[in-house]
């Protein structure tokens, strides 16, 4: 299912949801109703509009968590002269046009820094040297860091600031200028900056790396012997890359599965119909998933259908992602890249050769799978 028909669906689920965002006068029932009723917020009210899993998440009356909220204000300061109205119609015109990559990670990234689940956080929880841990905190290391209390300030924040003291740069403070209780669950501070994310660049993708084959996986050498190879090796001009997604089983999720089937490497890779079927669930032809997609469509409640012609459902709890098969099992989804900082595949052609351009808008995602998806 294309990008642009999750975000349409996605809307048409929170409209009809009982959830639905229909701002009362200091009354709201989760936290997507609050920030769409604040006139002070709309920019990151439309960029939420881009990640339907995290819209869900909020608006379920049964989220717990304290969300931290740039105002319009923090976000144009480094825009002299646009306003909110510009950059909400600019997030609008992108939903129907390309948003390249490198800018949906990023943006991602920022914006779940600014969630911190299951703990409802008041002014007065704050201590200082506190360490706030928002979704993706375990897997990047990014944290919130509680500065100073009475006002509090935290940090970090998205700006460079010298200090002609210690003749250093630090990144800036980030103050509290409103707090609101939304429900007994969740707390939202309106603050005057973002925080800073350590989105670092991201390797590409190969499915078919140029290096000697005995360090393949052993998924890279059955889609090698396999009619799919041609789809896969590449390099090709860029106009024809192919758009897929990527779900590779690990080395030991390919031996569980040959050693349970009762059959070895040798013999699968005689089977050209078996070692097509096998190549082929695990290849997303015609659409590249990031993580937040699988999230996306995890939110929604459909399925997407492989090479091979099997459904796949994908489930998350906010921080991982499981794929789910016809026969109820699970399979945890791992991006494919070191990540150093960010929590998402790379989106790099498998048969890109220019490593310089480590990432760039490419066409296919690569992640990992901890089971053979059949």
């Amino acid at each position: 299912m294309a990008r642009g028909s999750l975000l349409l669906l996605a809307a048409a689920l929170l409209a009809l949801a009982p959830a639905a965002v229909r701002a009362q006068a200091k009354k709201w029932s989760n936290a997507l109703d609050f920030l769409q009723a604040q006139q002070d917020l709309r920019i990151i009210s439309a960029q939420l509009s881009y990640f339907p899993y995290l819209q869900l998440a909020l608006a379920n009356p049964a989220f717990k968590g304290t969300v931290f909220c740039p105002s319009d204000k923090s976000l144009l300061a480094s825009r002299p002269g646009v306003t909110a109205a510009q950059v909400i119609a600019e997030i609008k015109r992108s939903h129907y046009l390309s948003v390249s990559d490198l800018e949906m990670v990023t943006l991602w990234r920022t914006l779940i820094m600014h969630v911190v689940p299951n703990v409802t956080l008041v002014n007065s929880a704050f201590k200082r040297d506190m360490q706030l841990q928002p979704l993706y905190s375990r897997d990047t290391g990014d944290y919130i860091s509680v500065r100073s209390t009475g006002p509090t300030v935290l940090g970090p924040g998205s700006r460079w600031v010298y200090n002609p003291e210690t003749e250093e740069e630090t990144l800036s403070d980030v103050k509290i200028t409103r707090s609101v209780r939304v429900t007994p669950s969740v707390m939202v501070h309106v603050i005057n900056d973002t925080f800073f994310s350590s989105v670092a660049p991201m390797d590409p993708y190969y499915l078919l790396p140029l290096d000697e084959e005995d360090r393949w996986s052993s998924y890279q050498k059955l889609a090698n012997l396999s009619s799919h190879r041609e789809l896969l090796a590449g390099p090709w001009a860029p106009f024809m890359e192919p758009r897929l997604t990527m779900l590779m089983p690990t080395d030991e999720a390919v031996a569980a599965f040959l050693e349970s089937s009762g059959t070895s490497f040798e013999q699968l890779a005689a089977n050209a119909s078996a070692l097509d079927t096998f190549v082929g669930a695990h290849i997303l032809p015609a659409q590249g998933l990031w993580q937040w997609d699988l999230m996306n469509i995890a939110a929604i409640n459909t399925t997407v259908t492989t090479l091979a012609g099997t459904q796949l459902r994908a489930v998350t709890d906010l921080e991982s992602v499981w794929l789910v098969g016809a026969g109820g099992w699970r399979a945890q989804v791992t991006p494919k890249s070191d990540y150093g900082g960010n929590k998402a595949a790379c989106a790099a052609s498998p048969g890109h050769t220019d490593t310089s351009d480590y990432c760039g808008d490419y066409t296919s995602v690569g992640h990992l799978v901890a089971r053979v998806l059949l």
